[in-house]
């Protein structure tokens, strides 16, 4: 079975941390912006934002401008704020988030993806809100 297609097989199996071990176990130079994509996709469905982050930035100059990664990126903003204790930086984060989220819809994602992006959008506005009371 070709990687992308196990990988695609834990993602439906939930074994999120088969695909990090697996991508992350290649070289360097054999780790595509695909796979890093997916290596991505694979920390925040781990709840590790951070280093979802990290490998997005890194991706940044090249697919920055593409809303699968501006999706992704929203998302792993919008779950660090959550997560974050501090109030400033998660309302940092959330800003951010938002920005990202904004970014993907006018990319024009497919129908799912953008039904999500307006998800987190009234969540967003929902928490920004309850920042300001």
């Amino acid at each position: 079975m070709v990687l992308t297609e196990q990988i695609d097989h834990w993602y439906r199996e939930g074994a999120h941390e088969c695909t990090i071990e697996a991508i992350l176990g290649l070289p360097a130079s054999e780790r595509t912006d695909g796979l890093l994509g997916e290596l991505a996709v694979a920390y925040n469905n781990t709840g590790e934002y951070p280093k979802a982050m990290v490998v997005l930035e890194e991706m940044r100059p090249r697919l920055g401008f593409t809303w699968r990664w501006q999706y992704r990126m929203g998302y792993a903003l919008y779950y660090s704020a959550e997560k974050s204790s501090d109030p400033g930086r998660a309302g940092r984060l959330l800003s951010k988030a938002q920005e990202a989220f904004l970014n993907a819809l006018r990319l024009g994602p497919p129908k799912l993806i953008r039904q999500e992006c307006l998800e987190f959008l009234q969540w967003i506005r929902e928490e920004q809100s309850q920042q300001t009371k």
